[in-house]
């Protein structure tokens, strides 16, 4: 089955908002490295904070290859 999910960046704004307000340390998955970039812009924003755990999932389709070397 096709299955699409949607995250807008306003979307992970709200959410990262009201984890912050709530004290909950979040997780970011980030499956390509525009994922990383975006998880700094949100520190930058103090949407996060800077020491919100990060999951590298490497290796997905149409993610981010699982060779460290590339």
């Amino acid at each position: 089955a096709d299955y699409v999910m949607t995250n807008t960046p306003g979307m992970l704004r709200a959410m990262g908002g009201i984890m912050t307000a709530l004290g909950v340390k979040p997780e970011i998955e980030a499956f390509d490295t525009g994922h990383l970039w975006f998880a700094k812009q949100l520190v930058e924003e103090k949407v996060l904070d800077p020491d919100a755990l990060v999951q590298l999932c490497m290796g997905v389709p149409w993610g981010a290859p699982d060779d460290l070397n590339t």
